[in-house]
């Protein structure tokens, strides 16, 4: 193969460095959908809980998080 690599290299750089392009972004986009689908489960439940949780004053952290960031209107 030695003799060859100039060839193989200059005819078909292009098409090897776009498949590892595309490649990568399969892999990135696999890797962030495994992530939200089975480690960010119920993350918008588990906020608005926490929410809740602050403004009721049920929280020892409600006091510092409410004088810190005052009271927010939506």
């Amino acid at each position: 193969m030695f003799p060859w690599r100039n060839l193989i290299v200059h005819a078909y750089l292009q098409p090897i460095a776009t498949y590892c392009a595309l490649l990568f972004a399969n892999l990135l986009g696999l890797t962030i959908w495994v992530e939200r689908k089975f480690f960010l489960r119920d993350t918008g439940r588990k906020l608005r809980h926490l929410d809740r949780e602050i403004h009721t004053g049920q929280s020892e952290l409600s006091e510092e998080i409410l004088s810190r960031f005052g009271e927010e209107e939506e």
